[in-house]
């Protein structure tokens, strides 16, 4: 009653409402799942006559067709969404990955792989994007079985320039080597240019790596950033240099025969070196399931997500590696439904690796764990734990249950003199404490620690909106203080400081059931 009553004063006064108020109206009906159908379509009118007038131009901004986007995604029918979309493109606008990933992650999960080639073709083939996308767009065709549509949407690209993941595509389709379109140059992106930061590691890679060998891909992203990103305020966020080690470690101690997870795939780095060690443990390295990828990996921004689609095709591990799009909280939930009904209701995730918002690792993972997904002895590995930081994530896999938790504490890739922690847990279906494993809520100091981590995060962002970002020394005092806070709040109070005169990694198990 309550929302139908703001709908319905709402559609009376539709036409003073702000746009930004709009966005934010439709956003909010659609998380609390109220699809209410006249308010949606009286918001799409409106949202499409102000972008359709000359007037119009610029009083919607992007992020709030992004918002309205999404909410239309939510829908059954998809045709408010497309006209949304529609009308933004004939405005002249240009939607980034954020914005456009609710309408992607609609089309794949309904199977819509042409309208996931379309979506991308149309909305991020341009600049230095441009082959990327085309890449991408046809793997999704040839994905569908559409080799012939895929070989033709290569060759109309080509005037624009192709890359050498589009040759991949263009091969595995069946496409003859004498007429494959030649690459285009070697030019950088712009550093102006929307993603240029992922785009010029990208092309990096593609200029310097051996094509097939993911070892030679996985150097070449390590180079990118311990060479071009020191000095800087950028953060190349991948688990390399001494983080690799322990995600390679886990996934070798890891079951098999079921699937890795993984919650943040920025570039597609750490997917690949999951790729490659499947692949090693196994003969074919897929799952054992019938039509189930090796890896699964979710990625909230669609750009990043072909980025890293054109990754994997080089490195030769597409067909290994399943990308997902969208926020982990909405997809996370699908993918636990869909395993359950390939393994009819067994456990299927051999290793969990977190890498994405550190504020959603304990929700992310509870929701997997409430749906039985996890396996008996699955790994779970963490990322970035001590900075930005994932307090109350280390709280709960700390206090035993049906996890044993190590801390280790080595040094951020490319960051040498800046810390960070790595949780490995190891998951145990703990019957006998099934009762008594209501979590207890955690105490204010660690909530504090959350909010000091939300907000350093936060200011990762700012280079991306002509901010100044975090420098490696602020970086280097914020792990001494998340260290501090940490500690004093009872957390792994044992994990040596690391130092000149220390080892390089440090470890220390915080929690073993074997010892409760």
């Amino acid at each position: 009653p309550l929302l139908d009553a703001i709908a319905s004063e709402a559609l009376h006064k539709m036409s003073q409402i702000l746009p930004h108020a709009l966005a934010s109206t439709a956003w909010a009906f659609a998380r609390l799942a109220c699809h209410h159908v006249p308010l949606f379509d009286a918001i799409a009118a409106r949202a499409i006559n102000t972008l359709g007038s000359k007037r119009g131009h610029g009083q919607i901004a992007e992020r709030n067709v992004g918002m309205m986007l999404w909410a239309f995604s939510t829908l059954p029918d998809l045709t408010l969404a497309s006209k949304l979309l529609q009308a933004s493109r004939a405005a002249g606008q240009r939607l980034d990955g954020l914005s456009l990933s609710g309408m992607f992650m609609a089309f794949q999960q309904r199977h819509m792989h042409q309208h996931c080639a379309a979506l991308v073709q149309a909305n991020l083939a341009k600049g230095s994007m441009f082959a990327v996308a085309a890449s991408m767009s046809a793997a999704r065709l040839a994905e569908s079985g559409d080799a012939t549509g895929a070989l033709e949407l290569l060759q109309s690209a080509a005037t624009g320039g192709l890359n050498a993941a589009s040759q991949q595509v263009w091969i595995a389709c069946g496409g003859c080597v004498k007429s494959m379109p030649p690459c285009s140059d070697d030019r950088f992106p712009d550093l102006g240019e929307p993603y240029a930061k992922e785009l010029r590691l990208l092309q990096h890679v593609l200029t310097t790596a051996e094509r097939g060998n993911v070892e030679s891909v996985c150097a070449a992203v390590e180079s990118f950033g311990e060479g071009m990103l020191p000095g800087t305020s950028r953060w190349l966020k991948v688990a390399g240099g001494q983080k690799s080690k322990v995600l390679v470690d886990a996934a070798n101690q890891a079951p098999m025969g079921g699937v890795v997870v993984e919650v943040g795939t920025y570039i597609g780095y750490s997917a690949a070196k999951f790729a490659r060690t499947r692949a090693a443990r196994t003969a074919g390295g897929n799952c054992a399931i019938p039509s189930c990828p090796s890896v699964v990996t979710i990625e909230v921004d669609l750009a990043h997500a072909v980025i890293a689609h054109n990754l994997l095709m080089f490195a030769g591990v597409a067909h290994m590696v399943e990308v997902l799009v969208g926020h982990s909280e909405e997809v996370l939930p699908w993918l636990a439904s869909r395993m359950r009904e390939h393994r009819n209701g067994r456990p299927i995730i051999d290793l969990l690796f977190l890498d994405q918002r550190g504020s959603r690792y304990s929700a992310d993972l509870a929701v997997l764990e409430h749906a039985g997904s996890l396996k008996e002895g699955a790994k779970v590995v963490a990322d970035n734990v001590l900075k930005p930081g994932a307090p109350l994530f280390l709280w709960q896999v700390s206090r035993g249950g049906r996890f044993s938790t190590e801390v280790r504490s080595l040094a951020e890739f490319a960051m040498a003199e800046v810390e960070d922690w790595m949780t490995v847990s190891t998951y145990s279906r703990n019957f006998e404490a099934e009762e008594a494993d209501t979590p207890s809520p955690a105490p204010l100091e660690i909530l504090m620690l959350e909010w000091k981590a939300e907000q350093m995060r936060a200011k990762t962002h700012q280079p991306d909106h002509g901010g100044s970002g975090v420098g490696f020394s602020e970086w280097a005092e914020f792990a001494e203080e998340m260290r501090v806070g940490m500690q004093l709040a009872g957390l792994a109070s044992g994990v040596p400081r690391l130092g000149r005169d220390e080892p390089a990694v440090s470890s220390q198990v915080v929690s073993d059931k074997s010892e409760q």
